[in-house]
């Protein structure tokens, strides 16, 4: 969405739920599109800061998923991922580990994903593991990170910074 993209998530979840109310009006709640529409609604609200919105929204646009048929689909795993990114931001590191593996299982079970989504997760769940104190655990996920990464971007570029200082802190445990 283009208001999304500059910065008007307010606007950017007014038109998300329009959506939704339309979609819901013309094909039903199960409709893959009121999923969809839902998780829209949910990235507005997570953007804008207000996290248990969105992670409401999202937690119902993935029971819809689930409901619907739907669970193999990316746009199902990116929900997924996005919800374990609310939970990471109000500081439940477990739940949003939990989260970040279900999206991971989920990309793996789909095998539409490339190593860019791959490694994307890979570096959420690092994350987490650092902030759990599980830091052996965390530089294996920065090693997978880095090892898709490279694969799909290059070594040199940007992204792969943080991802080198993994060996690093490797050597220095």
């Amino acid at each position: 969405m283009l208001q999304h993209s500059l910065g008007d998530y307010r606007t950017a979840e007014q038109t998300a739920r329009r959506a939704w109310d339309e979609v819901e009006a013309q094909w039903g709640p199960d409709h893959v599109y009121a999923a969809m529409s839902i998780a829209n609604v949910g990235y507005a609200q997570l953007s804008r800061g207000a996290l248990d919105e969105g992670a409401a929204s999202l937690q119902l646009a993935i029971r819809r998923y689930a409901a619907a048929g739907n669970a193999g689909r990316p746009e199902y795993a990116d929900a997924v991922m996005n919800l374990g990114i609310a939970h990471y931001r109000k500081g439940a590191y477990r739940k949003a580990l939990e989260l970040f593996e279900q999206a991971l299982a989920a990309r793996e079970e789909q095998g539409t994903s490339g190593p860019v989504d791959f490694g994307r997760l890979h570096v959420n769940r690092a994350i987490c593991l650092v902030e759990l104190d599980r830091i052996p655990d965390a530089l294996e996920a920065l090693r997978n990170a880095r090892g898709l990464l490279s694969t799909a971007l290059g070594d040199e570029h940007p992204m792969l910074c943080l991802l080198y200082t993994s060996d690093a802190a490797d050597d220095s445990l």
